[in-house]
């Protein structure tokens, strides 16, 4: 196994167990973060995330990416948490972003803006097209039932749909598409993390 991969999940696991023990909210929130930073590096060196950790990785990037929609954190620099916020998302393989209430990308890494480079693919006009998913009946699944607009009206989707994504190349990709709703501090929802993970391509 690669040391640094090992290194890492060392690394996660001691954060999770601090998280665990840790009662004070502030020291929360620093660990929360830390962790957040972690898994995203652990992401990276694996290229890869089992659904189980997936789950722990959007519900923290929720609570962290929630000062940037809500502030609920008085103290805390808006252009901070975003460039903290924005550097997370840039060392994950795989296209993750963030949305407001409306469905609009407020941050969103290279990855995800090549699958929907504006807004989350439900909400967006121009390349709704390019998305295809299927029911348990085979037919196809109104955008309304695709995970980033369930997150918006508060449910979480782990481990996620599996779509066609139709590039500009004339490429079909496997991807699996996840999404976490992202709430104020009095529980309504400001917006969404995203995830589309790559499964395999198939040349059209």
């Amino acid at each position: 196994m690669d040391q640094r991969i090992l290194i890492a999940r060392l690394t996660v696991e001691h954060y999770r167990h601090k998280l665990a023990g840790e009662r004070d909210v502030a020291k929360r929130q620093i660990i929360s973060d830390l962790l957040v930073e972690e898994e995203a590096k652990l992401a990276a060196l694996t290229k890869t995330f089992a659904s189980g950790d997936l789950e722990q990785l959007l519900d923290m990037v929720a609570r962290h990416a929630a000062e940037l929609l809500g502030g609920e954190r008085p103290g805390t620099d808006r252009p901070e948490s975003e460039a903290r916020l924005a550097s997370l998302l840039d060392q994950m393989p795989f296209g993750f972003g963030l949305t407001d209430h409306t469905g609009v990308w407020t941050l969103a890494n290279l990855p995800m803006r090549r699958y929907a480079p504006e807004k989350i693919p439900s909400r967006d006009p121009e390349a709704i097209h390019r998305w295809q998913t299927f029911d348990t009946e085979g037919c196809p699944l109104d955008p309304s039932h695709w995970p980033n607009a369930r997150a918006l009206r508060g449910e979480t989707v782990i481990p996620g749909i599996e779509f066609i994504h139709n590039t500009n190349d004339g490429q079909q990709i496997f991807v699996r598409m996840a999404a976490a709703p992202v709430r104020y501090a009095d529980g309504h929802v400001a917006g969404a993390v995203c995830v589309v993970q790559e499964l395999e391509k198939l040349n059209v």
